[in-house]
């Protein structure tokens, strides 16, 4: 192909080129692409990284691990899928791509189930919801919308859950979680950002991560029942196993005291929690109609063959 042109890795070349492409040598590449930035994403089964980076990362570093590495790695590949549809077909990129999506939230759905480490637990739930989002990006149509909408949700609740427990590393410089308790009183703020960000990371109205679920249980439903029964139990799981452990970390009496925290720490961690609150309830259920253009716009570029009727 480089003899061709000379724009050859150009995406709009690939594109317009993608229908003369090998189909077996694109199913090869493919599989490969969904390794190697299937890894970065954080997709089972190349997560095992994940836990332990997220966990042992300083609190910002965990939050943006899981805001932006993870979901510009699941945007690369989007990119190299929309090539790989033009070339195979939708059913083969959707089939792999639903797969590890099922199997991630299958892995993160147990996994979270024994979880003693609050970063841990958040990291586990990042597992999950990028397995969420590739299951409406395998099944395309609704589900592409649905799944960029969950992507940037789940940046926004899960750099809040981070930045909320870093502020009570700090104070209490430990991440067990059945050690600490009583947040709300004892820690307002950082309290708030942990309860809130795991009631949306939970899928709870009002916020944006359930519209996204739905959207996505209803695009899965159409296309392949069967998944969306097994989608919606593993959910179930998932979600009651978070929002247990972090009703806990925010109800009850205070289990320490902890250490006083400085000045300039309280203020840092303050001015984060705030922006990503506030940034998370004002997005809510409802999509702002000129973030839906650009959502409209993202399923246009990858031109996802859906596979529903």
């Amino acid at each position: 192909m480089l003899g061709v042109t000379s724009d050859a890795l150009r995406w709009s070349e690939l594109y317009r080129v993608a229908g003369s492409l090998d189909p077996a040598a694109i199913k090869v590449a493919f599989v490969f692409v969904l390794i190697g930035y299937g890894t970065k994403a954080g997709v089972a089964p190349m997560h095992s990284w994940l836990p332990d980076a997220h966990a042992e990362a300083p609190s910002p570093v965990s939050a943006m691990l899981s805001a932006n590495m993870l979901t510009v790695a699941v945007y690369a590949i989007l990119r190299f899928k929309a090539v790989a549809d033009r070339t195979v077909g939708a059913v083969f990129t959707g089939n792999l791509v639903i797969g590890l999506g099922l199997l991630s939230v299958t892995i993160a759905a147990v996994l979270l189930l024994v979880q003693r480490d609050y970063k841990r637990l958040f990291a586990y739930s990042s597992i999950e919801h990028i397995g969420i989002a590739m299951i409406g990006f395998g099944i395309g149509g609704v589900g592409v919308f649905a799944g960029a909408w969950h992507l940037l949700n789940h940046a926004l609740a899960k750099s809040t859950a981070f930045y909320g427990a870093g502020w009570v590393l700090l104070r209490h410089e430990h991440k067990m979680l059945d050690r600490v308790a009583g947040l709300l009183r004892q820690m307002p703020l950082a309290g708030s950002a942990i309860v809130i960000a795991g009631v949306a990371l939970a899928g709870l109205p009002p916020f944006g991560l359930f519209a996204s679920d739905v959207l996505i249980t209803v695009a899965a439903y159409t296309a392949r029942p069967g998944v969306a029964y097994l989608f919606l139990s593993l959910l179930t799981l998932a979600f009651a196993t978070l929002l247990y452990h972090v009703l806990r970390m925010g109800l009850g009496e205070p289990a320490e005291a902890g250490r006083a925290v400085g000045a300039r720490s309280r203020a840092l961690q303050s001015a984060a929690v705030s922006i990503n609150l506030a940034a998370l309830g004002a997005i809510g259920l409802r999509v702002p109609s000129d973030l839906a253009v650009l959502l409209e716009a993202i399923v246009r570029m990858f031109d996802v063959r859906t596979m529903m009727p």
